[in-house]
């Protein structure tokens, strides 16, 4: 089977398997959120961010497998044993952590969750390379089953533990049973089996590629999971839970929204590395489509969050809604950063982005310890100031960088932000007003209806020209007349 039939079938199952997982994911999401409430799952989150460390060890560590095209049975072996003993490391480690952060923390129910938890750590690192193997192989058939069927089981077993009554520890089944059907569905897939040999020189030269990936992923998970732990602490777990809760929306809606558009964008760019003129226009057309398709969504799903929260999630999450809001409206954001990271990794630049981007998550945890005190909204707004402010550095940078001045496709944004802003008032103005249907379904959705139609109007007056000029730059591009 040739290179480019085994990526196209790679594309279908990588398609079917993220679709499928999100899915089914986020339906258990909702189903536990509404009966484990905000303090249970606040301290669940308190393990996850010992997950989120072990994660970013052991897929460093194995990187090195796709990376250097490992085959041979001494390197994989040798591997194997160094990530099996991470992760039974990283199991004592939250086991002897149990107790001091429970002390520590003032909460005695979280000694027993963490202990229960270390078993993770040992089953993230046994299921590691014969994983890494099949990303090599490119067999994402099996990546796709593995995903699907894990996210079933273990949404089943956190469902059941959650209805009866376990709070907290439903989490934790959930992702010990996840784990469970990872291993058991990638060990049948694969033929190799770790032999008893160990290679330390080997080792040191097998690790290496993983390092660079770690320096990318401790920045997103230092953004991700530092916050939590500070709320955790000054703030106590129900705050917590309010904050993971949000975070987990928040991310569900970005990768259905805003991440899937951006897949396309690095390759594309990648291939027009010879002709920086079509790159830039490119990027134009990307900036001028997050804000035609990407703000649009955002808007709504921020201003609609009082409507439909309580229809998903229940009443239990109602103080969570403002939070929310924020943190949507913090999305619209990305899409602008991605712009400036694919263009400097098409040109093989990331180091620089990763610099840029390690002061950005700085700046936002600096401001999140200033302004924790005064509460959680007030954390958001902190976080979206930030990343406003930012994105004149960003852009500022990737001028002098590479020479690619953007300022005229932001400044024409106007015209995407008046039309979302006019959408977003329509669906309050008829949520809140004195005809809004009395039933919560049927309110949603005459609501969106709404908006939908004001948004339709403002586009008809302020975006015809946008959208064209996209409309036209893919209609060349299929025709091949676009560089």
């Amino acid at each position: 089977m040739s290179l480019q039939t085994r990526m196209a079938k790679g594309v279908m199952w990588s398609l079917l398997e993220k679709g499928g997982q999100q899915a089914i994911s986020f339906l258990v999401f909702m189903v536990i959120a509404r009966l484990v409430g905000p303090e249970e799952y606040g301290l669940a989150n308190i393990c996850f961010v010992f997950f989120a460390v072990a994660n970013l060890i052991v897929l460093s560590i194995v990187d090195g497998v796709v990376n250097l095209q490992i085959e041979d049975d001494e390197r994989l072996s040798t591997l194997f044993w160094a990530v099996l003993g991470i992760g039974v490391a990283l199991a004592l480690v939250s086991l002897a952590a149990a107790e001091p952060m429970a002390l520590a923390l003032h909460e005695p129910r979280l000694m027993p969750l963490l202990a229960l938890f270390s078993v993770i750590p040992i089953l993230l690192a046994l299921a590691s390379v014969p994983t890494i193997m099949l990303l090599k192989e490119l067999d994402f058939r099996v990546y796709a089953v593995r995903s699907i069927l894990a996210a079933t089981i273990g949404g089943a077993v956190g469902i059941f533990a959650a209805f009866h009554g376990y709070g907290a520890f439903a989490l934790i089944f959930q992702q010990i049973a996840l784990f469970a059907v990872n291993n058991l569905v990638v060990w049948t897939s694969v033929r190799w089996r770790p032999r008893r040999v160990f290679s330390r020189a080997r080792l040191g030269e097998t690790i290496r590629p993983g390092l660079k990936l770690a320096g990318s992923m401790l920045i997103n998970v230092s953004e991700r999971e530092v916050p939590r732990i500070l709320i955790m602490v000054f703030m106590g777990p129900l705050a917590l839970g309010y904050y993971a809760f949000v975070a987990r929306v928040r991310y569900a809606i970005q990768d259905i929204f805003v991440n899937p558009p951006f897949a396309v964008l690095y390759p594309s760019l990648a291939k027009l590395n010879d002709d920086p003129v079509g790159q830039k226009r490119l990027l134009g057309v990307f900036i001028t489509a997050a804000g035609v398709a990407i703000f649009p969504i955002l808007a709504c799903a921020a201003v609609a969050a009082p409507l439909y929260m309580p229809i998903l999630f229940g009443n239990k999450w109602d103080e969570s809604i403002p939070l929310l809001q924020v943190f949507i409206v913090c999305g619209g954001i990305l899409p602008l950063q991605f712009v400036v990271r694919e263009m400097l990794r098409a040109r093989n630049r990331m180091q620089r982005f990763l610099k840029l981007q390690g002061i950005y998550v700085a700046a936002v945890l600096v401001v999140t310890i200033a302004v924790l005190p005064l509460g959680l909204v007030e954390v958001a707004l902190g976080t979206l100031a930030v990343g406003l402010l930012f994105v004149p550095v960003f852009y500022a940078a990737l001028e002098k960088w590479e020479g690619v001045a953007l300022w005229h496709e932001l400044a024409k944004l106007w015209a995407p932000i008046a039309a979302s802003a006019l959408m977003a008032a329509a669906i309050y103005g008829y949520a809140d007003g004195p005809y809004a249907a009395d039933d919560p379904w049927l309110r949603l959705i005459l609501a969106l209806a709404a908006g939908g139609v004001a948004y339709l109007a403002a586009t008809g007056v302020l975006l015809r020209g946008e959208i064209r000029r996209v409309c036209g730059y893919l209609k060349r591009r299929r025709t091949g007349e676009a560089a």
